[in-house]
């Protein structure tokens, strides 16, 4: 027998419960908001994906997902802070990148053109982001040869997709400032899903997991959300920090041109696998990772970086779901046979593709959902980044008393 329908009424639904939904969240129940936060997956985290698995007496973590903070999220450290994680945080030794040339790992710098460099860079203090594709923006700076053997492959390893069309003003970025009390990089024991837990566990936030939703209809004082397991939530307010595709579904029936706006983002499909291995079982010398040109992975991350008694840790980052060809490819990088995996964790997930017009298009998107009662967080505003993420939705927890009072928006 199915289940019976229920409402339970917040002042804020978030859908999502990945770090831009949770990070939401904690904003406006920080503020006194009664906050739900509803996820199709099993549990809350998002694209922070640590796996565990018990080696012996110990947990062995690894990041199949994002892997590493810095000390410029100013906006992620806040949040480390307020949930008194900082005493969780861990350095990351400083291990290089690797370029995979002729089945042998080479050094990034044996691999580049000095000359072309040499006469490349100067354009960086002289040329624009803003407007030109990764390609063409870093081409002209490091050299078309040195982008091609070694740049363009470090910079798809960087974003987990193709980037020559990739806008260069979404790929790096300024940040205001650091905080030096802090490691310049780092992560938490654990792994970086531990904030998206934190937050999960908030004091007076409701998390309910394993349930997407179906559809979401206005009411005369806010909104109705009916789950696919036929549960019915309601709210005074929507957020939805989910990928555009499921977005647009969810607000096509209330603005047709938004949804159309977001389904118009390409979407990039990544296949995340991750290994352990026994330490005496691979002779690889410890590197942070690996990128290769033209290869089936985008990227190898190592946990290397923070390692461990007995394990050492590789996820690799594939264009596509051939799992049998990836698992080959696996044992040929690390020069291990699979029947020496301790630990094999495969996650799919898709990326958006910010192109060089995409600014303008989320310009026109926010003025669309303007006054609306429904709130668009994500990592396909900003940036990819963890802190592109929050940061885009501590910009929309400061509209949410406005929001509720039915105030003139401000563009996030």
């Amino acid at each position: 027998m199915g289940l019976e329908p229920t409402t339970s009424t917040h002042d804020l639904i978030v859908v999502g419960a990945g770090i831009s939904g949770l990070s939401l969240a904690s904003r406006a129940v920080a503020s006194g908001r009664r906050v739900l936060v509803v996820d199709k997956a099993e549990e809350a985290g998002g694209c922070l994906a640590t796996t565990r698995v018990q080696a012996g007496s110990e947990s062995f973590w690894q990041e199949l997902g994002a892997h590493t903070c810095y000390n410029s999220y100013a906006n992620l450290i806040s949040l480390i802070e307020e949930r008194s994680l900082v005493d969780r945080i861990l350095g990351r030794l400083k291990l290089g990148f690797f370029v995979r040339v002729g089945g042998k790992l080479r050094s990034i710098p044996s691999q580049l053109n000095a000359f072309e460099l040499l006469v490349s860079v100067p354009r960086l203090f002289t040329s624009s982001r803003v407007g030109r594709t990764v390609a063409s923006y870093y081409g002209s700076i490091v050299g078309s040869g040195n982008y091609d053997r070694v740049f363009g492959a470090l910079f798809d390893a960087v974003a987990c997709q193709d980037t020559r069309e990739f806008g260069a003003e979404f790929l790096f970025k300024k940040r205001p400032g650091r905080r030096k009390d802090f490691r310049r990089s780092f992560t938490l024991a654990g792994g970086v899903k531990t904030v998206a837990e934190a937050l999960a566990s908030q004091p007076g936030l409701t998390v309910e997991t394993g349930s997407g939703v179906e559809a979401i209809s206005r009411t005369n004082d806010g909104f109705s959300l009916r789950l696919e397991n036929g549960q019915v939530r309601v709210s005074r307010a929507i957020a939805l920090a989910v990928p555009p595709p499921e977005a647009a579904r969810l607000v096509e029936p209330m603005v047709p041109d938004a949804a159309r706006l977001l389904a118009a983002i390409r979407m990039n499909p990544l296949y995340y696998v991750g290994v352990a291995v026994r330490r005496d079982r691979i002779a690889m010398r410890p590197l942070a990772g690996i990128v290769s040109s033209g290869d089936r992975f985008y990227s190898v991350v190592s946990r290397d970086v923070v390692p461990d008694s007995t394990l050492r840790g590789f996820t690799f980052h594939f264009r596509d779901d051939d799992m049998a060809s990836n698992l080959t490819r696996i044992e040929e990088v690390l020069g291990v046979p699979r029947a020496d995996f301790q630990n094999l964790v495969v996650k799919e997930n898709a990326l958006p593709s910010l192109g060089t017009a995409h600014a303008d298009s989320m310009r026109r998107l926010d003025t669309l959902m303007a006054d609306t009662g429904v709130l668009l967080a994500g990592n396909y505003f900003l940036g990819l980044s963890i802190e592109d993420c929050v940061t885009r939705s501590f910009a929309l927890a400061a509209q949410i008393d406005r929001l509720l009072s039915g105030r003139p928006a401000v563009e996030a």
